[in-house]
């Protein structure tokens, strides 16, 4: 007979988005998708082969949908967070992105927990809630079982939600 204690880690996930093909600034050009996907793997990887684990993210085109598929791929179960309906939030997030971007969406969604903002009734942007909602799902286990991944540039997002404030909470 053995007795084991299995810890498992919390992926929480923060990236960028793909970039809408007018910005300024290239942040996540749409073409570094394929290195940004390797450089992810990796991590992901290395984390499914040493430890059982649970991703929590958002969907956005980008990012949160790499991270998503990637876990998938390892078979680790996720928790999608969205500030807004899944229609809405495809529409305002993952739409502008063309490509096969909104059918990435809709096959995350399909393997995955969801949940939905309900009642938001704050001054604050509804993303930076969904990030704080995410910490605090996260929260609810040991410090020493959470890793924070990220897909960012280091510096200052655009606006509320992005993945500066959640690496700053």
């Amino acid at each position: 007979l053995h007795i084991t204690l299995t810890m498992i880690r919390r992926l929480l996930f923060s990236g960028h988005m793909i970039d809408q093909p007018d910005r300024e600034t290239p942040r996540f050009p749409a073409n570094h998708e394929n290195r940004v996907r390797n450089a992810l793997e990796k991590v992901i990887q290395d984390m499914a082969s040493s430890h059982t684990c649970h991703g929590i993210s958002s969907a956005a085109a980008g990012g949160d949908l790499l991270f998503l598929e990637l876990c998938h791929t390892y078979q680790i179960p996720c928790e999608i967070y969205l500030p807004y309906p899944p229609d809405i939030f495809r529409k305002e997030s993952v739409d502008y992105a063309g490509g096969d971007w909104p059918r990435r969406f809709d096959n995350a969604l399909q393997r995955s927990k969801l949940s939905v903002m309900q009642n938001i009734s704050s001054n604050k942007n509804v993303y930076t809630l969904t990030n704080e909602r995410m910490i605090e799902e996260a929260m609810k286990f040991p410090a020493n079982e959470i890793l924070l991944v990220t897909v960012w540039n280091c510096k200052k997002g655009d606006g509320g939600g992005g993945t500066w404030e959640m690496v700053e909470a």
